[in-house]
């Protein structure tokens, strides 16, 4: 009864992938400015934390303690692209340092 039924699920999802590579908008997503978070946005202390635990830290300087004290206080605008690439650029110390020292159990 169903032997002729043809599955068209491969062509759809295909189809709509090369649209979607076609239009552009991925580019318009990363770098597009429309697209960037406006304004500032405070982080409460929960929010903070759970970045420390990700490893989102403040890309401005260079990340000593993995704390939540090197997580940035506000969310400003910026593209996904520059948020991205600031993270995957930033410096970051092998064994984690406090007040000049390491502060890591090495025995």
């Amino acid at each position: 009864m169903f032997a002729n039924i043809y599955n068209i699920q491969t062509d759809v999802v295909d189809g709509a992938m090369e649209a979607v590579m076609l239009s552009g908008i991925l580019e318009q997503i990363w770098t597009g400015s429309e697209f960037a978070y406006v304004g500032e946005r405070a982080l409460s202390d929960a929010e903070r934390l759970e970045l420390s635990h990700a490893y989102v830290f403040d890309t401005a300087r260079p990340v000593r303690e993995y704390s939540t004290a090197e997580v940035p206080a506000s969310l400003s605008n910026s593209t996904l692209w520059e948020r991205c690439t600031s993270l995957i650029s930033a410096s970051f110390f092998t064994l984690p340092t406090a007040g000049g020292a390491v502060d890591a159990d090495v025995r």
